[in-house]
């Protein structure tokens, strides 16, 4: 696993350096090249010094991104110092669209962990609130979502889940690990709401981690188009300075090895002013309401 190998680790060489940011990069370099290593890159040390001489000529940012590249690492992400964003919300919102459909957007929070954090452990209280109100389903619209804390959204949306139809693994190396279904929170969710997932190719990381979740349950349709197939699970690194080092832990996999999440039910980009996606995910949730407006959603209106 990749941190049993971190834990090995001796960065005592850090501790001669005065620039804090001199500190940050050489703690960084030395997890870049221990990946390295592991991807068989064995002559990447003659890289580092290369890297660490570029210092403070380019940014410290710069310098460890171009690190990354260089050693061709995959699920390996450098998070700068928390800057909040004014145009994203730390508090999940939702809204009710005509025909008492609950919709919540998920935005894209790569960049900001602490926003990020915020925003997925909003969703528990929220799924609460709103579970009060007599909706006739759910629209889940992950079109942009994305983000490194996959544990943290998967620990979150399990109130949206029904009856678990397939298997859903944790895949690291040759180790493959079946994912219990364990939902997280009591909500008193109409049994079998239908939950409509919107997704597409700017889908990735949490995001689609979000929707490989929600698709294993009977009651879950999804409408848009593939995914970008980088379902990852990341575990932090701090290096200092506000600096963190995200490293793919593993990945999830559905039952039957597929790359790409393609929708249920694909559908083509907004045409104009008409949101395709949405008016889909609208048509197959409200006719069920009208014929199964105690709860259950019939298998034969299933996947």
């Amino acid at each position: 696993m990749v941190a049993g190998s971190l834990a090995l680790l001796d960065f005592s060489c850090a501790q001669a350096s005065q620039d804090p940011n001199k500190e940050v990069l050489v703690r960084g370099l030395e997890i870049i090249e221990t990946q390295a290593n592991l991807s068989g890159l064995h002559n990447w040390h003659q890289e580092k010094e290369r890297f660490l001489s570029a210092y403070p000529m380019k940014d410290l940012r710069s310098v460890l991104e171009d690190a990354i590249k260089s050693a061709h690492l995959s699920g390996v992400y450098l998070a700068p110092p928390l800057t909040p964003k004014k145009n994203v919300r730390a508090r999940a919102v939702a809204r009710i669209l005509d025909g008492g459909i609950g919709y919540l957007y998920l935005p894209p929070l790569e960049g900001d962990l602490a926003v990020e954090k915020q925003f997925y452990r909003s969703l528990g209280p929220l799924f609460i609130r709103m579970a009060r109100r007599p909706l006739a389903g759910w629209i889940i619209d992950a079109r942009d979502a994305s983000g490194y804390m996959s544990q943290e959204m998967l620990s979150t949306v399990t109130a949206l889940m029904g009856k678990q139809a397939k298997r859903l693994y944790l895949c690291s190396g040759e180790l493959r690990t079946l994912i219990p279904f364990t939902p997280s929170m009591n909500v008193p969710l109409r049994p079998n709401m239908p939950v409509a997932v919107l997704h597409g190719p700017q889908t990735r990381m949490a995001g689609e981690a979000l929707v490989m979740l929600l698709s294993t349950n009977t009651n879950v349709r999804t409408f848009g188009q593939a995914t970008q197939g980088m379902p990852y699970v990341l575990k932090e690194y701090p290096l200092g300075s506000g600096h963190t080092l995200l490293l793919k832990e593993a990945s999830l996999q559905l039952e039957g090895g597929a790359g790409l999440l393609q929708p249920d039910e694909p559908v083509a980009d907004n045409d104009g002013s008409q949101d395709n996606v949405l008016q889909a995910a609208i048509s197959w949730i409200l006719p069920q309401e009208k014929e199964n407006p105690e709860g259950a959603v019939k298998d034969s209106e299933q996947k």
